[in-house]
């Protein structure tokens, strides 16, 4: 919803279809400037939970799927 709101940046400046750096920045992402500067240490975690576009999301979504998938098999569900 917030990409749409701010924008996709274009694939030059962003191959992975998302918004544009400075955004991610507001939002939270790692700015060294920001942190050493500002003293926003919060910086160091808060990118835990961005993605730079659709394409890393999906990419992670499937390294999850597939590693849930393997431990599944291995040791078996809960149910």
């Amino acid at each position: 919803v917030m990409m749409a709101l701010c924008g996709v940046a274009p694939f030059d400046v962003n191959p992975m279809v998302g918004p544009y750096p400075d955004t991610l920045s507001m939002w939270g992402g790692k700015n060294l400037y920001n942190l050493v500067t500002d003293r926003e240490w919060w910086r160091i975690i808060s990118p835990l939970g961005l993605h730079t576009g659709v394409i890393h999301l999906f990419c992670n979504l499937a390294i999850q799927l597939e590693t849930g998938a393997f431990f599944e098999r291995e040791w078996g569900s809960l149910r």
